[in-house]
């Protein structure tokens, strides 16, 4: 995913989450995941064709024999015109697909910790308790009895009110609580356009320190967040940002940064997938039989044998 340089730095893209429970999965995969310090990750690509955190786990544990058999079934599967091929068309869908699924995984199991009563539902009460460990109320009365300090209690009182727009932006029929598709909407905004403006408003929120509704580059290289990244990252961080100053000023506006909070899952898709056929399409010929994809099983889907090969560089 080095082409485009999208910038999903965690620290830009502030989704809300229901739990702090870190075995909680993350949804769909960065560019920021496919390599990590020069080191390709496996579980990336698995993710992308998978499109399950717990299948990636399952076939981790698969012979190679019977991984193949599963990954032949998805060939199949995938195959829409029914040619005995996966062309790039058909690959791109195929990894939409799964970053979706990988996005209803999270909430699934973001649902079951915090949907307190079971009902199917997370409620604007359940988040709070989840998120700051007790009620907005309580809240309000730990801000006005002093339980926090001034900084403190300023950064939780605008914390809790943007948590709040984005919890009814989410809530599309607006009943107070969040069915699985609007908790999807909530923990996983980009593909939502009624989420865009409060995304923005968060980004403008961590980044716009002189409140002029814009972010300069001086404004976001000296966030906490890269304090202690070394020169070369902040020269990358910087080339990132710029690449969304469509109007070159060293600023983003609205418009810029909702581009650059909300990632072209499509450019996304089509990386892995050029990055899949480059690595699989042998003979050149711009699309993928059964058995190249078969002959690359290891790095498709994985097997019990994949911690067993050479897979530091692709």
């Amino acid at each position: 995913m080095k082409v485009l340089q999208i910038a999903l730095l965690s620290a830009v893209v502030v989704v809300g989450v229901f739990s702090k429970d870190e075995s909680v999965k993350h949804g769909t995969p960065t560019k920021n995941d496919h390599y990590k310090d020069g080191k390709h990750e496996d579980d990336y690509d698995h993710e992308a064709v998978l499109g399950s955190e717990d299948d990636v786990e399952e076939y981790s544990h698969l012979s190679p024999e019977e991984a193949k058999e599963r990954l032949r079934k998805l060939i199949v599967k995938s195959d829409v015109n029914g040619d005995g091929h996966i062309d790039m068309e058909e690959l791109v869908k195929w990894i939409l697909n799964s970053f979706s699924s990988l996005n209803l995984e999270d909430t699934k199991d973001r649902l079951e910790v915090d949907d307190k009563n079971a009902d199917g539902f997370v409620t604007w009460e359940e988040f709070t308790e989840s998120t700051y460990g007790m009620s907005e109320e309580e809240l309000a009365e730990l801000q006005e009895t002093g339980g926090e300090s001034e900084n403190a209690q300023k950064k939780m009182a605008k914390s809790l009110k943007l948590d709040k727009k984005k919890f009814q932006a989410a809530d599309e029929n607006g009943d107070g609580k969040l069915s699985l598709e609007e908790a999807v909407a909530f923990l996983h905004p980009y593909d939502y356009s009624r989420m865009s403006e409060v995304e923005t408003d968060r980004v403008l929120d961590e980044f716009d320190t002189n409140g002029d509704g814009k972010i300069d580059v001086k404004e976001y290289l000296s966030n906490a967040a890269f304090a202690n990244k070394d020169e070369e990252d902040k020269i990358a961080e910087k080339e990132n940002f710029l690449y969304f100053d469509e109007d070159k000023d060293e600023t983003l506006n609205k418009a810029e940064i909702l581009k650059w909070v909300s990632p072209e899952l499509e450019k996304v898709a089509d990386e892995e997938a050029q990055h899949l056929m480059s690595e699989t399409d042998k003979n050149k010929d711009g699309q993928l039989s059964a058995q190249e994809i078969l002959d690359e099983h290891e790095l498709w889907v994985g097997s019990e044998a994949t911690g067993y090969g050479d897979h530091d560089e692709l």
